[in-house]
């Protein structure tokens, strides 16, 4: 491979690199600013003898006595 096509393909791999780098630090920044900032809802529901919580990254039953 000639010196001037090693350089075009390190030029393009470093702009890839650095978008991929940049989608990615967008995607976390998205998803920081939706957990800070999503409202926390908890529902309280109950059947068969058991009462669950909703909310919204989990669901905890217990068993009612």
């Amino acid at each position: 491979m000639r010196e001037h096509d090693r350089h075009v393909t390190e030029h393009w791999s470093r702009i890839l690199a650095g978008i991929g780098m940049f989608l990615a630090s967008l995607a976390f920044i998205v998803l920081v600013c939706w957990l800070v900032l999503s409202k926390q809802d908890s529902k309280l529901y109950e059947a068969d003898n058991r009462v669950c919580v909703s909310q919204p990254f989990s669901v905890q039953c217990f068993e009612r006595k």
